[in-house]
């Protein structure tokens, strides 16, 4: 289904109408259930509830700037998914009238392809959108904490506070790279979403580690008892921070994973093939990077056995998840073009 909208008064009066108006009130009811709904009034930060107001107006002005540009000059209009969203939902709620007032009539409502995107991405944006910019505002926080506490005299004393800024910036920018890639999605950021996952199992998989349900995850799995990680173990100092740089290491790996995806940064989604960074060696660098942080950081706090029992199932999760994208991309033939140059999963030359 591809509805062209042409030069017309009516049609372009349509189409205005309903990016608008899709557009804006999915934008006041994310706002509200942000604001409003109990696990995200515990979840969000205060820091974080001001960026998505600032975040919630400047989309606010793009969406009608943008659409009222396309309305006055562009002399050829395509259906966007906010204008599939508004079929769906208003064919939605005439079905859903018609039932309620018994009439005969039936009203088809055509859930393809391309509804399907529209509606998945949608939930995807609003699911991520939040989670990512508190991480990021965290990051943040923890970042000037840390530099407040730091004394520059006495540096060997205070090379965990600079572990610590090191390790919090790295996941500032991978969080801010992603909330950004979130929140806006356009053809002139060659960021649009071609599909989404189409599977439960994907999307379980990748849910499965991010709040709220990564808290029940932690509970059936838990990598380390609380107090676990507030020491570090008796070690010679050299092994410490010899580790210590190893796992840097692995962080920076992760994030040049998301540097390279850029505005393409997201879960669940295809928004194009990324070969560029630590994709020209691995198809998924960001969760080998992630995992190896994980083992050395058991040998860094010298956590118990328990901890590596534990890790096993993250490792069965992650391994779900790349399974999961893999089959989902390959739908793409850009992917399978990929998959041939980089022939590789997580390791160079190994697998």
């Amino acid at each position: 289904m591809k509805l062209t909208l042409q030069k017309s008064t009516q049609k372009r009066k349509a189409f205005a109408f309903m990016h608008l108006f899709a557009g804006t009130s999915l934008l006041f009811l994310s706002r509200h259930l942000y604001f409003h709904y109990p696990f995200y009034q515990t979840f969000i930060s205060l820091q974080t509830k001001e960026i998505i107001s600032f975040l919630f107006v400047i989309m606010l002005v793009v969406l009608w700037v943008d659409t009222i540009l396309k309305y006055l000059f562009k002399s050829k209009l395509e259906e966007t998914k906010l204008t599939l969203l508004f079929i769906f939902g208003y064919s939605l709620l005439l079905k859903l009238l018609s039932k309620l007032k018994s009439s005969k009539r039936e009203i088809n409502i055509k859930w393809n392809y391309e509804i399907k995107t529209a509606v998945l991405s949608t939930i995807v944006k609003f699911f991520y959108i939040p989670i990512m910019l508190n991480f990021a505002t965290a990051g943040a926080t923890a970042i000037w904490a840390d530099l407040k506490a730091f004394d520059t005299n006495l540096l060997e004393l205070n090379f965990n506070n600079l572990y610590s800024i090191a390790v919090a910036g790295i996941f500032l920018v991978d969080t801010s790279i992603f909330a950004f890639a979130y929140a806006f999605e356009s053809k002139w950021l060659r960021s649009e979403i071609r599909s989404v996952e189409p599977t439960v199992l994907g999307w379980v998989a990748a849910l499965a580690t991010y709040p709220p349900f990564n808290a029940l995850t932690g509970q059936i799995f838990p990598l380390a008892k609380s107090g676990d990680i507030l020491i570090f173990a008796s070690q010679p100092i050299i092994f410490t921070r010899s580790v210590q740089i190893l796992i840097l290491l692995c962080h920076l790996v992760f994030v040049s994973a998301s540097i390279a995806l850029g505005t393409k940064a997201s879960n669940l989604t295809n928004r194009g093939i990324v070969s560029k960074g630590p994709y020209k060696y691995v198809r998924h660098p960001a969760y080998t990077a992630k995992l190896l942080a994980w083992l050395l950081t058991g040998l860094l706090y010298g956590i118990n056995l328990d901890y590596y029992i534990f890790l096993i199932p993250y490792i069965f999760i992650y391994g779900l998840r790349a399974w999961t994208e893999e089959k989902h991309l390959s739908m793409d033939p850009d992917y399978v073009k990929y998959k041939q140059q980089v022939k590789y999963r997580v390791f160079p030359k190994i697998f």
